[in-house]
């Protein structure tokens, strides 16, 4: 259940800032921004629910299964896609500024938003060289812990920004049609920020423990 309640979430939230941005026309590059920024809290929540808990992982190596090999797979694939969105969001958010003549890393968001693209990097670089050694399993646990704070973070620099009056989401989901532009969307979004890191900090210990 909780595991369902994280995927809810996660894929409510990414909906709200796509639908906010398909909304608010004319698109422009920093419309990618936010959507590719949504795709990344979306991605490093699978990459959690990319793990089974051990209890289920154990039944299916019963059934003569192999299920360990293709969870990691499936993990290294959306870790894949989760840098991708994050680079691409940086790169979107960089080049506007630019191209305004704004100074990069003047807020909050600007500044952890980098430290937390500069930790998945090292995050992936970790988990793939980790596919390639074999590593301690006292490391991997490290980097499963890692990955779980970083996920926190990801979460909370999308916090910094949607939490924000008169913020991009905000004023944006104003141009939303058929009344649901009266609704508190960035609000909204917000519980959903929260129920994603609750709900995964569950679905971290199931994992750990076994426990559905």
């Amino acid at each position: 259940m909780i595991r369902g309640l994280q995927r809810t979430a996660a894929v409510l939230y990414v909906s709200i800032v796509c639908a906010t941005a398909y909304f608010n026309k004319p698109y422009s590059l920093f419309t990618a921004h936010p959507v590719l920024m949504s795709l990344l809290v979306f991605f490093v929540s699978e990459t959690l629910l990319a793990f089974s808990p051990v209890r289920l992982v154990k039944r299916s190596l019963a059934a003569g299964k192999l299920p360990r090999t293709a969870m990691v797979n499936v993990h290294r694939l959306i870790a894949f896609l989760a840098l991708n969105c994050a680079i691409g969001g940086a790169v979107c958010i960089y080049l506007v500024k630019d191209m305004l003549n704004k100074p990069h890393f003047a807020t909050k968001h600007g500044w952890y938003g980098f430290l937390v693209l500069v930790w998945l990097l090292g995050q992936f670089t970790f988990g793939a060289l980790a596919h390639n050694f074999k590593l301690s399993r006292q490391l991997l646990r490290m980097h499963g812990m890692s990955g779980f704070v970083l996920m926190v973070c990801v979460n909370y620099v999308a916090y910094i920004q949607t939490s924000r009056d008169n913020g991009w989401l905000d004023l944006s989901a104003r141009n939303l049609p058929f009344g649901f532009h009266f609704a508190p969307w960035h609000v909204i979004a917000q519980g959903l920020l929260a129920a994603i890191t609750v709900s995964a900090l569950g679905t971290f210990k199931s994992n750990a423990k076994g426990r559905a």
